[in-house]
């Protein structure tokens, strides 16, 4: 499908069956890339942008290593220690050790 009118014709055909999935392939063009939004009104449920978000973080990583490698600081470019342990669940999960703790 290589435009957003293919991708609308198909959501309209299969919707009413099922949740419809779509990945988005950013570098290699298989698809056009649009906002969640437009793909919600489209009819489709659900959508992952994989290549996007593993190329984001790429850069991020390159970039980090480039200023350590120089000596240079990297605190523009990371999340704070409270801010990680959120995002990959580790405050929530200390909160449910807790609710489990034997004394």
């Amino acid at each position: 499908m290589k435009c957003s009118c293919d991708l609308c014709v198909f959501c309209i055909m299969f919707s009413k069956h099922l949740n419809i999935f779509l990945v988005l392939l950013y570098f290699i063009q298989a698809t056009p890339i649009l906002a969640a939004k437009d793909l919600k009104k489209m009819g489709y449920t659900m959508a992952a942008y994989p290549l996007t978000l593993l190329s984001a973080s790429v850069k991020a990583m390159t970039e980090s290593l480039e200023r350590i490698h120089r000596g240079e600081p990297t605190d523009d470019l990371i999340s704070t220690f409270e801010e990680t342990k959120d995002v990959v669940g580790f405050t929530n999960y200390a909160l449910e050790e807790q609710r489990y703790k034997i004394d």
